[in-house]
């Protein structure tokens, strides 16, 4: 899937068809293009996101994301700078863990945070901002980060087996 942003001086979002309450799932999309001064940021929202049109960050929306300008933006606030920033080119993701409440973001496979104490009781569905276009991003179909949730489900196998086995 690709989403092509073309329009100047908004933040439309686009989001997935799915929304998690609990579990752990994960989005990567690849920056296909991305012109200086662009903006794009990737994370999960409440599935009113696709509103959200004339401002970043979505304060209204519950939204929790990693710019390419190196922010983490929770809740409508900046809750952190000064992080590696994405270009065209780069693989950029997410691991949300709705069980431990946080969201880990990656840019081309390495870890680059965590937000954690997401709100809980909120359905939450991956988005991706497009601002200040034009420019491209590719949902990939088998993101580099998918090798952490699969050592991570592994690992929670593992301990639900021990749990299993003590009961």
């Amino acid at each position: 899937m690709t989403a092509v942003h073309v329009a100047r001086k908004t933040f439309p979002a686009i989001r997935t068809n799915e929304a998690y309450q609990t579990g752990i799932f994960f989005l990567e999309v690849t920056v296909e293009a991305l012109d200086a001064g662009g903006f794009i940021a990737i994370g999960v929202a409440s599935l009113n996101i696709p509103k959200n049109r004339d401002y970043m960050p979505p304060e209204k929306f519950n939204a929790y994301s990693y710019s390419c300008t190196g922010e983490f933006f929770a809740l409508g606030a900046r809750v952190q700078g000064e992080l590696e920033t994405f270009k065209q080119g780069d693989n950029v993701g997410f691991l949300c863990d709705l069980v431990d409440r946080r969201i880990q973001f990656y840019l081309n496979g390495k870890l680059v945070g965590a937000i954690p104490n997401m709100a809980s009781h909120i359905e939450y569905s991956p988005f991706v901002i497009l601002g200040e276009g034009p420019f491209q991003v590719s949902i990939n179909k088998v993101p580099t980060i998918a090798k952490v949730s699969l050592r991570l489900r592994t690992t929670l196998s593992c301990v639900m087996k021990s749990n299993f086995k003590k009961s």
